[in-house]
């Protein structure tokens, strides 16, 4: 039975991503089955089951993050000395999602960028990270069989923002 996970905190809804290293969408064959829906939404309608084995077309994606990440400055950086008007030791940074391995979009008093999280598997020394982000993954795909279109929750994982999140899908 399907359920949605308990979580407080802000929300964020990353559009058209695919939140692993080399992840894209298109046709693919579903490994378990999983049901579509109206919204990307466990308490919207259910439009169709699609079973194991079947060929889907995936269009793309969202990533809900409920409740977004946290992360405290603990150190200064080169690029704080650079850019003055920028935060500073002691701030508060909110995790969204990640962007690729090590790096993540991060915001901070409404502005969003992106920075380096990790360097060779380690975290960087000049953030600490208090709370990870949790993130759902909704795709939306249309059955070839049934030629229902809908949302399927793809899984719902706690972000690890200072770990490899995923094997290199690649080939490298």
């Amino acid at each position: 039975m399907e359920s949605p996970a308990g979580a407080s905190g802000p929300e964020y809804i990353a559009h058209g991503v695919c939140p692993y290293e080399c992840c894209t969408y298109g046709t693919t064959t579903m490994i378990t089955p999983g049901t579509l829906r109206a919204l990307p939404t466990f308490y919207s309608d259910s439009l169709a089951r699609v079973v194991a084995g079947s060929r889907v077309h995936t269009d793309s994606g969202i990533m809900i993050l409920s409740p977004t990440g946290l992360a405290i400055v603990v150190a200064e950086t080169s690029e704080m000395r650079q850019k003055p008007s920028g935060f500073r030791v002691g701030d508060t940074l909110e995790i969204l999602n990640s962007v690729r391995e090590g790096v993540n979009r991060m915001r901070w008093h409404g502005q969003e960028f992106e920075t380096t999280t990790a360097e060779l598997g380690r975290t960087v020394s000049w953030l600490r990270t208090i709370r990870e982000p949790v993130q759902s993954w909704w795709v939306y795909m249309t059955d070839s069989t049934s030629r229902r279109s809908g949302w399927m929750r793809m899984g719902g994982v706690k972000a690890r923002v200072n770990e490899a999140q995923h094997p290199d899908a690649c080939g490298r």
